[in-house]
C-alpha cells in the first residue's frame, strides 16, 4: 500500500518535503520573493517563529507576540514580481480567528541581500475590511467540503 505524501500548506500543490520544508529546515533558501512568501506562510500556519523571524529583514523585524493567530487556511498569490535585488508579493491570505473569517490582502516588499530573500515591510490591501462570520452549517473556509461545524469549527 503506497501513502500519498500531504500537499505543502502554501498551497502549491507541491509535496511539503519538496515545497517549503526544506527552507523551514535550513537545508534551502528561497530563491524568489513568491517563495519565501510560501515559506513564511507555512511557518505562520507551523508555529515556527524563528523562521518567520530569521526571513524578515533586521530593519523592520518586529517582536512576535506568543498568541500569534496560526489558523491559517488558505493562500492566493495574486502576483508576484522581481527588479533586481527586489521584490514584490500581493496574496489574500485566509484566517479564522473566533469564528469570523478574515482575509489578510497585502502588497509585500522583499529585498535580497548577499544572495538572500528578506520579508522587509507589507502595505494592507484591506484595512477596512471587516471579518465574515462563519455560518456553523456552511462550508468550511478550508476547502476541506466539511460543513464548518465539523472542520475548523470544532469546539475544543
Amino acid at each position: 500500500m503506497s501513502s500519498v505524501e500531504p500537499s505543502c500548506f502554501c498551497q502549491s500543490q507541491k509535496p511539503f518535503s519538496s515545497c517549503c520544508e526544506p527552507f523551514l529546515k535550513g537545508l534551502a533558501l528561497p530563491q524568489t520573493p513568491e517563495e519565501l512568501m510560501r515559506s513564511r506562510y507555512t511557518a505562520f500556519i507551523t508555529g515556527d517563529r524563528d523562521y518567520i523571524l530569521n526571513s524578515w529583514h533586521p530593519d523592520t523585524r518586529p517582536e512576535l507576540s506568543d498568541d500569534e493567530p496560526n489558523t491559517w487556511v488558505g493562500l492566493e498569490i495574486v502576483e508576484s514580481s522581481i527588479d533586481g535585488d527586489d521584490g514584490q508579493v500581493e496574496f489574500k491570505a485566509k484566517l479564522i480567528h473566533n469564528d469570523y473569517l478574515e482575509i489578510l490582502h497585502e502588497d509585500s516588499d522583499f529585498v535580497r541581500v548577499e544572495g538572500r530573500w528578506f520579508y522587509y515591510s507589507g502595505e494592507f490591501l484591506n484595512e477596512n475590511a471587516r471579518p465574515k462570520k462563519i455560518g456553523r452549517k456552511e462550508p468550511c473556509p478550508c476547502g476541506s467540503g466539511l460543513p464548518y461545524k465539523f472542520c475548523h469549527g470544532k469546539k475544543a
